[in-house]
């Protein structure tokens, strides 16, 4: 089970592994080299492990604990911003282009 989420100039591949109930999130940012963080799953599931909510929840972990990401990643006031989209697709007014 693999997702891409992007944050900023940040792009977070991340891929649930059954055998260590865990993410592994692997982060590109400005050409820096990647960079790997590991996301243990949630101590009580809200969702399945392999819905979209679940990627984002682990993206944003991701991002908490990157170490390298500095000012390539969005922040809103509920932390690090996660889409499913590049910010490239929506338009000033927040609306998705078509």
């Amino acid at each position: 089970m693999a997702a891409i989420r992007y944050s900023g100039r940040a792009t977070l591949r991340l891929t649930y592994r059954d055998a260590t109930s865990d993410y592994r999130v692997s982060i590109n940012s400005d050409g820096l080299p990647s960079e790997v963080v590991i996301v243990g799953e949630p101590a009580t599931l809200t969702h399945a492990v392999d819905s979209p909510e679940a990627f984002d929840d682990a993206a944003r972990a991701a991002i908490s604990f990157a170490e390298s990401l500095g000012e390539s990643c969005s922040y809103d006031d509920a932390g690090p911003f996660v889409a499913r989209k590049r910010a490239e697709c929506w338009t000033s007014a927040g609306s998705v282009r078509s």
